[in-house]
């Protein structure tokens, strides 16, 4: 017998399983299960009722409204725990229960909020809203109004804002939606226009056949379920390896740094597309259990924000490179791009250990943080993938990046780990020679510590043509070509790499002082001062404008950035030195009396020789500087190179000692002449 009652209904639904169904049912089950274990007794807990079990889905109602969203909360929270990607959407209404099932609109309606949802997300309508607006514990966030498939009208649609579920951006809700249909104003513009409608279609069609598309993407930041440290540097890692697949693929994809400023962002796809320069968005949501991954990507439009493509994808991690290969193949596809002249996209064959690979992933997000304790981390865990296969070969260009980032933050010097960065560079050569990030980090080592240019051009050449696209590698091989006497290259190779990763600050330094280099001095000031307010402790930057305004004569605004300087190490010494020494007798006075405070600081601290060399040069004191450049080429400072290119020691260059110097890094080969 039929009853009619009010009640409030909940749905719940697994995202991306009928792609895992297809690709491994056994996993598919297990999830089922695992869904269904915590989808009971929680349902039980808040007086539910389960309707039905529907493949991945359920259908359950509730007595009260309250009960249900809490149960919904708690349930999200169990399936994040679990690493199961749901969607939840709930609604009050009338509802007739029939012996083994229950109808009507309002059932419709919960199923349609279900299907706009996101995969840790409840969404709910503005029914529900009023039944729990005054419940303290319950707090929530509109997400706007949405028209359904079959429904009279648009309705207010609203989401859990509370710790352990998302909070969902509305650009990223597809659900079943209608259509709007045009005003009678609009038929009529819409007939009067068929023809150009039509000849618009076939004009782009024959553009599309000639394989115009969505030219330059970007990959933003993939979205997850889960959020603990540990699963999120797995998602993170896959995002970037992603990110470095289609890099290399020729792909004209935007950066790491420029793309992560928008994993909380809630502007529009089209307003991301606008601001990033690119003309589509990839974006990007995963699951994992266990060794399985899925991930979904979608392609939006950035002209109008709206979806293009979409796919599910669910593999073992031991074929991961295949899934990248198969992914990018259907990007370019679905993008409707030609693959770059010269370049072959082949889904690697090689299978991949599932522990190595995730060892390495998980370094890697550590590797980014660059602090001490956040790199000897990065080494366990590069180390970590090495044991569990000798030979995969980004361990060990892992292990390459660790210690060029203790080398580069200073925290090591050169003559302490020589030996070992030489065996680095030749087990990682013999494993990974065609990894670019292996050869980036010989031409780094070659470049700054070893001072090979022969073997440091090789290395960016060949950096360069495994990864077009890769931002770094331009960016140090602009200073690569400065060191070696070709500016007007370096300008150009500068250039790719900020068109790369726009919003990159490092990028922007570097690019700082390759103009500082090139002599484009008004540029430098107008680039670096920017990018101060932005940050107003970059050391790159600082170091590059305070040398700008040196060599323009500009010495109260270089006197303020030292300042700016020594206030955000807080060196109140260095400070009082530097103002009461200006203050008696100007700018050079008052650099030639910082370098003898940090000539004294070295003999109870290490100072870099380097350091107290450039004061010298500033202050104008030439025998100083070149006595403490010697000592910074005996303890192989990292900067030495910059000799060759750097103006400020224009005034000591055709010194015998300046000289002597060029000559036993051999920078004054003829090649190397500007």
């Amino acid at each position: 017998m039929a009853v009619r009652k009010l009640a409030a209904i909940m749905f719940t639904d697994i995202a991306g399983y009928t792609a895992l169904m297809q690709q491994s049912e056994g996993t598919a089950i297990v999830i089922r299960n695992q869904h269904r274990a915590i989808f009971q007794p929680l349902t039980t807990k808040y007086h539910g009722r389960i309707i039905q079990y529907y493949g991945d889905g359920t259908l359950s109602i509730f007595e009260s409204t309250s009960e249900a969203v809490r149960c919904a909360y708690q349930l999200q929270e169990q399936f994040r725990k679990a690493d199961i990607p749901v969607r939840i959407g709930i609604h009050t209404g009338d509802i007739v229960i029939t012996e083994d099932d229950i109808i009507g609109d309002s059932v419709n309606l919960a199923s349609r909020i279900e299907s706009l949802g996101v995969p840790g997300a409840v969404l709910f309508s503005g029914k529900v809203m009023e039944e729990i607006k005054n419940q303290d514990d319950l707090e929530f966030g509109l997400l706007g109004s949405f028209h359904f498939k079959n429904d009279g009208r648009s309705r207010e649609v609203y989401a859990l804002r509370m710790p352990g579920v998302v909070f969902p951006n509305k650009k990223d809700l597809h659900g079943k939606l209608e259509t709007p249909a045009p005003n009678w104003r609009n038929r009529i513009i819409l007939a009067a226009g068929s023809l150009v409608v039509i000849l618009g279609l076939l004009f782009g069609y024959f553009k599309w056949q000639r394989g115009s598309g969505l030219e330059q993407l970007a990959l933003l930041p993939f979205l997850t379920v889960q959020n603990s440290q540990e699963h999120q540097a797995l998602v993170d890692g896959v995002h970037d390896d992603m990110l470095s697949y289609l890099q290399q693929s020729g792909l004209e994809i935007k950066g790491r740094v420029s793309v992560l400023r928008y994993r909380e962002a809630q502007d529009s796809y089209a307003s991301i597309a606008k601001e990033l320069g690119v003309d589509g968005i990839l974006t990007g949501s995963i699951f994992r259990l266990d060794d399985t991954l899925g991930l979904v990507i979608t392609l939006i439009d950035g002209s109008n924000g709206e979806e293009t493509w979409s796919r599910s994808y669910v593999t073992d991690f031991q074929y991961i490179s295949r899934l990248y290969g198969q992914i990018t193949k259907e990007i370019f596809k679905a993008a409707r791009i030609s693959t770059p002249a010269g370049i072959s996209i082949k889904p690697e064959e090689r299978e991949v250990n599932p522990e190595a690979y995730k060892a390495y992933l998980q370094g890697l997000q550590y590797w980014y943080k660059l602090t001490p304790a956040d790199l000897e981390t990065a080494m366990k865990y590069f180390e970590l993938s090495k044991s569990k296969d000798p030979d995969y070969g980004p361990a060990y260009a892992g292990i390459m990046a660790v210690w060029g980032g203790r080398l580069q933050q200073g925290y090591i010097g050169f003559a302490e780990v020589a030996t070992e960065l030489i065996r680095a560079i030749t087990t990682a050569e013999e494993l990974g020679a065609n990894l670019p990030e292996v050869q980036f980090w010989k031409a780094i080592f070659s470049t700054w510590y070893l001072w090979d240019w022969d073997a440091a051009e090789q290395a960016y050449s060949k950096t360069l043509k495994l990864n077009p696209n890769f931002g770094d590698a331009h960016a140090y091989y602009a200073h690569f070509l400065c060191i070696t006497g070709r500016k007007n290259d370096a300008i150009r190779h500068m250039e790719k790499a900020i068109e790369l990763d726009p919003f990159n600050p490092l990028f922007k330094a570097l690019y700082g002082m390759v103009l500082n280099f090139s002599g484009q001095y008004d540029q430098v000031i107008d680039l670096l001062a920017n990018a101060l307010e932005a940050n107003s402790y970059d050391p790159i930057a600082i170091s590059t404008l305070r040398t700008t305004y040196h060599l323009t004569g500009q010495y109260n605004q270089a006197i303020d950035v030292w300042r700016r300087y020594f206030e955000a190490r807080k060196d109140s010494v260095a400070l009082e030195t530097l103002q009461s020494s200006f203050a008696q007798a100007g700018y050079h006075f008052a650099l030639e009396n910082l370098a003898r405070l940090q000539v004294e600081r070295s003999k109870a601290v290490y100072v870099p020789a380097w350091q107290i060399a450039t004061l010298f040069t500033r202050a104008g004191n030439e025998d100083q500087a070149l006595e403490w450049l010697q000592k910074a080429y005996r303890e192989h400072d990292s900067n030495m190179p910059y000799i060759s290119t750097d103006s400020i020691f224009n005034p000591i260059r055709k010194d015998k000692r300046f000289k002597d110097l060029l000559e036993k890094m051999e920078l004054n080969r003829s090649a190397f002449k500007g």
